[in-house]
């Protein structure tokens, strides 16, 4: 019944028609996967101050290489439940190339 209902070729018909490559832009998901991350072992303080998340230290952090700019991800800590939702901003780099935004403050003497 469904297919009945949705039938690709009725639709295009009733329309007037579309290009092949055109019924592709269709279907594009244009909203991010979704992905939730068991924060252990880490600071959550640190993640919420430096807007970043970390991989698990002991794992081989090849999962988190699968979120990608755009894709939203929740995060859970064992004991506490959901505690955070997010969307993440740049691709996940090895912890010796991260960098981290800080700022500096400077005396300024007028002696």
């Amino acid at each position: 019944m469904a297919s009945d209902i949705w039938n690709p070729d009725a639709i295009k018909e009733i329309v007037g028609g579309w290009a092949d490559d055109d019924e592709k832009d269709f279907f594009k998901n244009e909203k991010g996967r979704e992905f939730t991350v068991g924060y252990v072992e880490r600071s959550w303080p640190d993640a919420l101050e430096y807007g970043f998340l970390s991989a698990n230290l002991g794992g081989s952090g090849k999962s988190i290489y699968n979120v990608q700019v755009g894709d939203t991800v929740y995060c859970h800590i064992a004991g506490y439940g959901f505690v955070g939702i997010g969307e993440c901003t740049s691709t996940a780099v090895p912890m010796k190339n991260g960098t981290v935004p800080c700022q500096v403050d400077t005396l300024n003497n007028k002696n």
